[in-house]
């Protein structure tokens, strides 16, 4: 499993930073409740950003009761893709609004993101109704436009992320 972490700052920042960062850690463990959590080293992770290549550090947490492991995955993060949460919010601004393709050497990953983004519109849209406490109203026709509207104005108030994982228990993007 792993945990979000608001980091205010750039990729960069957060791995000259890193040491020096206090997690608060979960009081329980998501698995089985267990109030013994302690941290278990790190692993580094590959992220493409629009103009770098980064090696972060992850820091791992286990439980002293099922020894299962979470991780700290920084909110410039997404589970289980390899690009910033910026780059695949600009990606995604590209062919849903403009209508045209980033860069053509990334034209099959523009793609992945874009059908994982059409896949997921319920999902989103069951977040940006409970997230607002109001009704979501959406033009059939501008559906994806709309939708990634709302969730881009949340990215960049960088509340994105933890706040779609606190309603829906699910990664942004992820499957």
């Amino acid at each position: 499993m792993q945990i979000i972490l608001c980091f205010i700052g750039t990729i960069n920042q957060y791995s000259e930073t890193f040491h020096d960062l206090t997690l608060q850690l979960p009081k329980r463990c998501h698995h089985c409740g267990c109030t013994k959590i302690y941290k278990w080293g790190k692993y580094h992770r590959f992220l493409l950003d629009e103009n770098q290549e980064h090696f972060i550090p992850i820091q791992r947490i286990r439980c002293s009761k099922c020894l299962k492991t979470s991780s700290f995955l920084p909110d410039f993060c997404l589970s289980k893709i390899q690009y910033s949460t910026n780059f695949v919010m600009t990606l995604l601004k590209w062919i849903l609004i403009y209508k045209k393709l980033y860069h053509t050497y990334l034209k099959t990953q523009i793609y992945f993101l874009k059908r994982r983004f059409l896949d997921q519109t319920n999902t989103f849209i069951f977040f940006l109704r409970q997230y607002s406490k109001k009704e979501f109203s959406i033009i059939p026709e501008r559906k994806s436009i709309e939708i990634f509207n709302a969730l881009y104005s949340l990215h960049k108030e960088k509340k994105l992320l933890s706040d779609f994982f606190s309603t829906t228990t699910k990664h942004f993007m992820a499957q």
